[in-house]
């Protein structure tokens, strides 16, 4: 094998240790800076976004606690209004409560009052219709006229009689 052969050995130790260097010097002096230039700048934009995610989030945080906030206040803006309204029906419902029932006594008092004025004119028409009949019964069986007087203080006796009688 030719590259263990002694004459040739030494040159090929001087060739290694030339490119040896070449590329230590390559490496140390250009590609190392160069990521770690890149390794750098990712890790900035790492913690970059980092900080920009932690910013987020605390604006964020600092969102939901004002909309939870608002969210109760909301809520107990609808609950008062809710009660107000609540309130306000049952207060008008009783006022026409009030008015029905007002009206619906003032219309039973009213006719029972034509109730009463009807019972009065057919209870006088009966009393008329019965002294005329009376008149004519007595016109005919005994055979003479009674007068409307004598026949009416005869009834409101018979009348006070049956009161008094229970009957």
């Amino acid at each position: 094998m030719p590259q263990f052969e002694l004459a040739v050995f030494s040159s090929q130790i001087f060739w290694l240790v030339i490119f040896f260097t070449i590329l230590m010097v390559y490496t140390v002096k250009i590609s190392v800076p160069r990521m770690r230039d890149i390794l750098d700048e990712r890790w900035q934009r790492t913690d970059g976004f980092k900080i920009a995610a932690d910013r987020f989030q605390s604006e964020a945080q600092v969102i939901f606690t004002g909309n939870d906030k608002d969210i109760s206040e909301a809520k107990i803006k609808a609950h008062s209004l809710m009660s107000e309204k609540i309130f306000l029906i049952s207060s008008d419902a009783a006022q026409k409560k009030k008015i029905f029932h007002g009206g619906y006594l003032k219309n039973v008092e009213k006719a029972e009052a034509e109730l009463k004025k009807s019972l009065e004119r057919i209870s006088a028409d009966v009393e008329q219709d019965t002294i005329k009949v009376t008149q004519l019964i007595i016109g005919k069986i005994m055979g003479f006229d009674a007068s409307e007087i004598d026949i009416q203080k005869h009834m409101n006796n018979n009348i006070k009689v049956m009161v008094a009688n229970g009957d």
